[in-house]
């Protein structure tokens, strides 16, 4: 890697990531490192797209595992192993902090940006070792979809453990990194959060090319089903009579609206092979089947994904959508106030009935009524 004293760099964990990254470069006009995390399938083909492309200064895929920045997550993320593994991995690497990074990050580049999404220990361990080593960094915090508007304590706060570890070891500042913020929708943060600091927008790539090279879409994954089932990662979202009731109103919806015009999109980190017909999107953002196909007249069923949000919020589209987050309330382990995102995205839609917040099985049943005949 070579020293480029104007060099970001960028790390992503997901394709949307990596889509935003692409998005976040020809907002800025900056060039980039792209450090890809191998938390998701197929990330080493996207980081050989990527390479071929030439659109980033280097890319860099990074085996977290192997690496041991992260915890097995063939257990729960929920589970005491797993809690504990991750935190004897969290403090084993902090005080061996200069060895862990240098083994994946390019410590003799002076970025002059660090963009990062999430809390995955590899951007956080890089961030750490440049506040401490490097003079004039800045860190940035981009979005990483619905936590970025109002999950702000998950998304943008460290954990209690994480600030005593940088207090004790790297000194107090180290637990009080400041980073700004860079959105697609700074207006909906503001509605959200109050406009208490300035944050730089996000905008789309009109760049079809680079984006079609890297997320390339053949003819199985158009979608020909009327009806998307944004489905969740179950056991996270949800306690067990959680799982059976959302699982039971999946199953109404199919019934009404006939299983032949459903089609199910996993959550990215759902192995689950259930006999559910299942899109074949190979890994491919949902924003990106969008971009591509004309969602208008599609019926988008969620628990509080907001994904379902993206025809609307990215292209101006403006599908049904049903959300079931109020029939199940009592068993979402995320105390979230979804309310506000879901109002805001409601206020942008032209025919406001086209958003559709079921509080009971009756108007469930009476919404799927109406919606059927869209799908004969």
């Amino acid at each position: 890697m070579a020293k480029n004293n104007k060099l970001c760099c960028i790390f992503c964990t997901t394709p949307y990531q990596i889509m935003t990254a692409v998005n976040i470069k020809s907002t800025t006009n900056l060039d980039f490192d792209i450090y890809i995390v191998n938390q998701f399938p197929n990330s080493q083909g996207y980081a050989d797209r990527l390479k071929k492309t030439g659109f980033f200064n280097d890319v860099i895929l990074i085996d977290a595992y192997a690496l041991r920045l992260e915890a097995d997550r063939s257990i729960s993320m929920n589970s005491v192993n797993y809690k504990i593994n991750s935190l004897y991995l969290y403090l084993k690497n902090c005080l061996s902090l200069e060895k862990t990074v240098k083994k994946y990050f390019n410590t003799d580049a002076d970025y002059s940006r660090i963009y990062v999404s999430n809390n995955a220990m590899a951007g956080r361990f890089a961030c750490i070792y440049s506040f401490k080593h490097k003079n004039n960094t800045e860190f940035i915090h981009y979005d990483d979809g619905n936590g970025s508007y109002f999950d702000l304590k998950t998304v943008y706060e460290i954990p209690l453990y994480d600030k005593i570890c940088r207090s004790v070891i790297f000194g107090k500042s180290a637990a009080y990194i400041q980073f700004s913020k860079m959105l697609y929708f700074p207006e909906l943060y503001y509605s959200l959060n109050g406009k208490s600091e300035s944050i730089e927008k996000i905008s789309i790539s009109k760049d079809c090319d680079i984006l079609s090279q890297i997320f390339p879409l053949n003819e199985s994954q158009k979608i020909s089903e009327p009806v998307i089932i944004a489905d969740t990662y179950k056991s996270e979202e949800f306690d067990d009579d959680g799982i059976k009731i959302y699982d039971s109103l999946l199953s109404r919806c199919e019934s009404v609206l006939g299983e032949e015009n459903v089609i199910y999109k996993k959550h990215p980190r759902d192995n689950d092979t259930s006999s559910k017909k299942v899109l074949n999107d190979m890994g491919v953002p949902f924003e990106m089947l969008c971009y591509n196909e004309d969602f208008s007249d599609r019926i988008l069923i969620s628990s509080k994904s907001t994904a379902v949000f993206s025809p609307k919020l990215f292209f101006d589209q403006e599908p049904y959508i049903i959300l079931l987050y109020k029939m199940l309330e009592k068993h979402i382990k995320t105390e979230l106030d979804t309310d506000p995102y879901v109002e805001y995205v409601k206020s942008t839609y032209r025919n406001k009935e086209k958003i559709l917040v079921p509080k009971n099985g009756n108007e469930l049943n009476d919404i799927l009524s109406k919606l059927k005949a869209i799908t004969n």
